[in-house]
């Protein structure tokens, strides 16, 4: 019998999908330009993943 499980996921999964749907959504970081909420975003990404 094979059964089906989820992948595990890796510590900060959520919050770099979180920042990703963020970056594709955000003119200003489609743009190039500064977006302190992406800023915010990467920084509790990085914060996840320790």
């Amino acid at each position: 019998m094979i059964t089906l499980t989820k992948p595990a996921r890796t510590p900060g999964d959520d919050e770099y999908r979180t920042f990703l749907g963020h970056t594709y959504a955000c003119a200003a970081c489609r743009a190039g330009a500064h977006c302190i909420t992406a800023v915010r975003l990467g920084r509790v990404w990085r914060e996840a993943r320790r």
